[in-house]
């Protein structure tokens, strides 16, 4: 397999200018994102993107910008689903977020299920491929992802019979 060029940017922005650039990060491209030493490493199909905010605010943002806030959104879900924890966050129909570890871990991982071609278990964690070819290894069961995606499937079909969208 040949080798992806990855052109990694340092982004650093402050809270006003950020919800200007999450709809710029966060399409149909993101993957998935995680905590660094510099912030919240974003990655896309082509590229990596580090910007300067803590992964739950940069999560809180990307929310805001898509017109709901991730604490109301929670709520909802655990009333209607009856699900607490590692709750997937449905943005849209090319974008979610599934959480690989309790979302306050600075180990966790947020993937998006739009772009994941296949994952396999390997041991007591999960190998996430993704349609890019990229490849990361998560402390996340595979029927735990299994499960998260039914649930997104579900919320989705919540939405669809709610809004008709």
């Amino acid at each position: 397999m040949k080798d992806k060029i990855i052109k990694h940017n340092l982004l650093v922005i402050n809270q006003k200018n950020f919800c200007e650039k999450v709809l710029f990060l966060f399409t149909s491209e993101f993957e998935y994102m995680h905590m660094t030493a510099n912030g919240t490493e974003i990655h896309q199909t082509k590229e990596v993107f580090t910007v300067s905010t803590g992964i739950m605010q940069t999560v809180k943002y990307l929310c805001l910008t898509h017109l709901f806030a991730y604490e109301g959104y929670k709520k909802a879900i655990n009333f209607l689903f009856a699900r607490k924890q590692r709750i997937p966050i449905c943005i849209s129909e090319t974008l979610a977020l599934i959480p690989t570890e309790r979302i306050r871990n600075y180990e966790n991982i947020w993937v998006n299920p739009h772009q994941i071609k296949s994952i396999t278990k390997v041991e007591s964690k999960t190998l996430i491929e993704f349609n890019s070819g990229k490849r990361i290894i998560v402390a996340i069961s595979k029927k735990a992802i299994e499960n998260s995606l039914k649930l997104i499937t579900e919320i989705q079909n919540h939405k669809l019979k709610i809004y008709g969208i």
